[in-house]
């Protein structure tokens, strides 16, 4: 039997627009796996093997895999059949209550009439080595020996539509998971530099984006190679001020895209301190005028925080091989730590080819599709 209940958290606490997120939930779990998804009594049913999917679909607490459904405790005991000794406890959810005894007198009675039929089973309410979960609702036991906890928040597309600027290393890809995690639906830009850098980068960012396409139904993954701007700005900008205005440039064609795709907002992986284009100074310089809505949702972790989580969901393995990207390329040595907005627009007025070369790097954007159309 392939037959899962699934719950959620997060949405249980809004209030009259619950349905919009449950029903949110329900169209992701509907086209990420291919099964059909029934709405019972504050849980869904779900006809199909959800054991890989289960924590791939922001919004589900967890999952339970149902092995049978009764009519009657009795008939639960019947149908199980342990051959090895271990501790145990029954966890039991009522969300219907015309079933005469309580939750936990279902639970005790269960547990009861477990050991008398397997006297070498143990009963332990704190610590057990097995837990028997069994829900109560339309009239039936619904029964389960195995719970997948999910990654819990909202369902992607509950929270409008990003573009992530997505690179090689740690940061923007765990960044987009905490996003796509609070129901954002997202798609990727990559900037690179080729032929200054080499394509095994590119195709690391489409593994990348492969495995954060797996968090929600569709993605688009843009690329944009910004050569010759980085080309032009290594030749007219004073050395120090480079990455600031390398970073600039990526903003100012990401906005054109977002505008154009009618997106909600752009997300960094930045980490305030972490580097120095990113302290405070730094970031308000670079941005300031730019008059578009960026999200950060690192900006308070650590760097071995980063790395924990980006381990955690696949794309630590690629990262760890530290790709030269085009956020390495023509790096100053001793970049501004605080740079002012004041002597930015100063520099900028000067570079009188700048926007016709963001204008052709954004005009030769290549998309990607996944899964592919």
């Amino acid at each position: 039997m392939n037959l899962w209940i699934i719950h959620w958290s997060e949405i249980g606490l809004k209030g009259k627009n619950r349905s919009f997120f449950e029903n949110k939930l329900k169209e992701n779990i509907e086209k990420q796996t291919g099964f059909k998804v029934k709405k019972i009594k504050g849980r869904f049913i779900v006809e199909g093997d959800l054991t890989e999917m289960i924590n791939k679909i922001p919004g589900i607490s967890y999952g339970l895999k149902i092995i049978g459904v009764f009519e009657k405790p009795e008939e639960i005991v019947k149908s199980l059949n342990f051959k090895e000794s271990f501790t145990f406890k029954v966890i039991t959810k009522r969300a219907d209550k015309d079933w005469p005894e309580t939750s936990i007198e279902i639970s005790k009675k269960l547990m009861k009439l477990i050991v008398e039929k397997f006297p070498y089973l143990q009963v332990d309410l704190k610590n057990p080595q097995k837990k028997i979960y069994v829900e109560y609702f339309e009239k039936n036991f619904w029964v389960g020996l195995e719970k997948i906890v999910g990654i819990g928040g909202l369902p992607v597309g509950s929270s409008g539509k990003g573009l992530s600027l997505l690179s090689c290393g740690f940061d923007s890809p765990v960044a987009s998971f905490l996003m796509l995690k609070r129901g954002m639906k997202l798609d990727f830009l990559h900037f690179y530099s080729y032929p200054q850098t080499s394509l095994l980068e590119k195709e690391a960012a489409f593994e990348i984006f492969k495995i954060l396409s797996s968090y929600q139904p569709q993605s688009c993954l843009y690329f944009s190679n910004i050569l010759e701007v980085q080309k032009y700005l290594f030749n007219n900008v004073p050395k120090k001020y480079l990455t600031l205005f390398y970073r600039r440039a990526m903003f100012k064609i990401a906005k054109k895209l977002k505008e154009e795709k009618k997106l909600d907002a752009l997300i960094t992986g930045e980490s305030l301190g972490q580097v120095a284009s990113q302290t405070i100074q730094n970031i308000l310089a670079t941005t300031k005028d730019l008059d578009v809505l960026i999200l950060r949702p690192l900006i308070g972790f650590n760097k071995q925080e980063i790395i924990d989580i980006s381990y955690k969901i696949g794309t630590g393995k690629i990262s760890e091989k530290n790709f030269q990207d085009c956020c390495l390329l023509f790096n100053p040595k001793n970049p501004i730590t605080k740079a002012s907005f004041e002597k930015i627009k100063e520099i900028e007025s000067s570079l009188t080819k700048l926007d016709e070369l963001i204008q052709k790097s954004f005009e030769e954007i290549e998309v990607y599709h996944w899964p592919g159309k």
